[in-house]
C-alpha cells in the first residue's frame, strides 16, 4: 500500500494512535506521515465546548469509520428501545427479563471492581436478603435505580447528591466532591498524566460537564461515552467514581429514551478492554483527540445494547419453548384415549395427532391482496416496511403485509407454509413480529396460539 493512502488506513479502518502507527510500519521515523494522518483528521474534526484542566478544548474526529460506527449504535438502540416499548407483560415474564439485565449491570460493575459476583449472590440482592457484607455496595448501587424512574429527572449536583448518598448509605452526607487530590507517582509537569483532577478545579469541571449534558447538537451515545470518560478523568469523588459515572450516564439515557435506558447494562463500559481503555484514556490526554475513547466506546455500547436486545428474544424463545411443550403434553393426553384396531394387512384406524377445535371462533384469514391491493401493490409495501423497520427479514415483512386483516388471528403454521420454511423458523419469525408490535399472542383454550394485528390509533 502507498504512502498516499496511509492517512485513510490509519484513519478510516482503524482510528490508529501515533504508536500504533509506528509499530504498523515498522520504524519510529514517522514524523511525515503522521503530519499527513492528522491533516487528514482534520477535515473532519470539530471541537466541542468542553476543556480539561490546561483550559484545553477536546475535539472529535467524525471521519466515516466513526459516523458508521454512531449509525449503527443508534440503530441498535432503536431497536432496543422498541422491543422495551412493545413487549407485552401478559405474555412475557417481564420481571425475570428485567432481572437477567440487571444482573448483568451488578456484574459488571463488580468487575470494575476487581470483584466476582456470583449468582447466587445476585439472585440475594434482588431478593433484598442475605447479602455477602462484600456486595452490599451493588445492593445499594442498585437503589440508584429507583431514583432514575422518577419521572422528574433535573441532571444536576442535586441529582449526583441523591446518588452519592445512596451508594454511600448515608441520607445525611458530610461530604460531597472530595477535598484532597489525589496521590500519584508521576509529579513532573510537563507531560504529566493526571489520575484525577486537583481537588480545586473539581467544581468548575464539573459545572462544564453538566452544561455539556445539556447538548443536543451531538449524538446520544457520543454523548453517553464523553460523560463517562470525562467524569472518571476528573474523578469528583472520593469513593465510588465508576458507579457515579455509570448514574449520569443513565440519567442521560432515561432522560431521551425512558425507563428502558435504566436496564441497559453501560456498565460494560467500565468492565470491558479495561485495558485498552486506560491506554486510551492517557492518549486523549495527551492529544485532547476524544476520538480515541469514543471510538472504542462505541463498540462497546453496540455489543452492549445488542446482548440487552438478546436477552428478550431468548426469554420470549425460552417461554414460546415451554408453552410449546405444554401444548405436545396436550396432545399425547389427548391421543391415549384412542385404541387403534389393527388388521393383519392393514390399519383401519388413523391416529387423531391434531388439536381439538377451540370453543371460540378463530377466523381464516383472508390475504388483503384478495380484497384491495394487487401482489405488485403488496410487494411495494413490503419493501418500504423493510426500509422503514431494519430489524424484520424479508419473510417477516412478505408474512405481516399479506396477514393484518383487523380481527383476524392467524397461526405460526400458516407461515410456514406461506413462506415455505421450517417450523422453528415460522415460530421464532412470529415471536420477532410481536416483539416488534406487529402482532399480539394470544393463547386459546391453552392448547394454541393465535396472533392478531396490533392497530395503533
Amino acid at each position: 500500500m502507498g504512502y498516499q493512502n496511509l492517512p485513510f488506513r490509519f484513519t478510516e479502518e482503524k482510528y490508529a494512535t501515533r504508536l500504533e502507527v509506528a509499530r504498523a510500519l515498522g520504524t519510529n521515523l514517522i514524523d511525515p506521515i503522521w503530519a499527513e494522518i492528522l491533516a487528514y483528521r482534520e477535515k473532519s474534526s470539530q471541537k466541542i465546548n468542553l476543556v480539561d484542566f490546561t483550559k484545553t478544548p477536546y475535539s472529535i474526529c467524525f471521519c466515516q469509520l466513526i459516523q458508521n460506527k454512531i449509525g449503527n449504535v443508534n440503530s441498535e438502540g432503536y431497536n432496543y428501545k422498541q422491543i422495551f416499548k412493545n413487549i407485552s407483560q401478559e405474555t412475557l415474564d417481564y420481571q425475570r427479563i428485567v432481572n437477567s439485565l440487571i444482573s448483568k449491570c451488578l456484574k459488571s460493575i463488580a468487575k470494575a471492581n476487581n470483584k466476582n459476583v456470583d449468582d447466587v449472590s445476585i439472585s440475594n440482592i434482588l431478593r433484598e436478603e442475605n447479602i455477602d457484607p462484600q456486595f452490599a455496595y451493588l445492593q445499594r448501587y442498585l437503589k440508584a435505580f429507583d431514583r432514575l424512574n422518577l419521572d422528574s429527572l433535573n441532571i444536576d449536583e442535586n441529582l449526583l447528591a441523591d446518588f452519592y448518598s445512596l451508594l454511600t448509605g448515608n441520607p445525611e452526607l458530610s461530604e460531597f466532591y472530595r477535598t484532597a487530590d489525589i496521590e500519584q507517582k508521576n509529579n513532573v509537569l510537563i507531560g504529566r498524566e493526571y489520575v484525577g483532577a486537583p481537588a480545586n478545579l473539581i467544581e468548575s469541571q464539573m459545572e462544564s460537564l453538566f452544561r455539556f449534558v445539556e447538548r443536543r447538537d451531538l449524538p446520544l451515545y457520543v454523548r453517553v461515552a464523553i460523560v463517562c470518560y470525562v467524569f472518571n478523568y476528573v474523578k469528583p469523588f472520593s469513593r465510588y467514581n465508576y458507579e457515579m459515572s455509570i448514574l449520569l450516564c443513565k440519567a442521560i439515557l432515561v432522560r431521551e429514551i425512558g425507563e428502558c435506558g435504566v436496564f441497559l447494562p453501560i456498565e460494560n463500559l467500565l468492565s470491558e478492554q479495561q485495558l485498552l481503555v486506560g491506554t486510551l484514556a492517557k492518549e486523549v490526554q495527551r492529544t485532547h483527540d476524544l476520538t480515541y475513547m469514543i471510538n472504542v466506546y462505541l463498540d462497546i455500547l453496540l455489543q452492549t445494547i445488542e446482548d440487552a436486545s438478546n436477552v428478550f428474544v431468548s426469554h420470549s424463545l425460552n417461554q414460546l419453548e415451554e408453552d410449546f411443550k405444554e401444548h405436545v403434553e396436550e396432545v399425547k393426553k389427548e391421543s391415549v384415549h384412542y385404541e387403534p384396531v389393527v388388521e393383519e394387512t392393514k390399519p383401519t384406524y388413523k391416529p387423531v395427532v391434531e388439536v381439538e377445535q377451540p370453543k371460540v371462533h378463530v377466523e381464516t384469514f383472508t390475504k388483503v391482496s384478495e380484497q384491495t391491493l394487487s401482489e405488485k401493490e403488496l410487494q411495494k409495501l413490503t419493501e418500504e416496511l423493510l426500509e422503514t423497520d431494519p430489524t424484520l427479514k424479508k419473510g417477516q415483512a412478505h408474512f405481516y403485509i399479506r396477514h393484518r386483516e383487523k380481527s383476524h388471528f392467524y397461526t405460526i403454521e400458516q407461515y410456514r407454509k406461506a413462506e415455505g420454511c421450517v417450523y422453528e423458523t415460522a415460530r421464532t419469525s412470529m415471536d420477532h413480529l410481536v416483539l416488534r408490535g406487529y402482532y399480539r399472542r394470544e393463547k386459546v383454550n391453552n392448547k394454541k396460539f393465535v396472533y392478531t394485528p396490533i392497530f395503533k390509533d
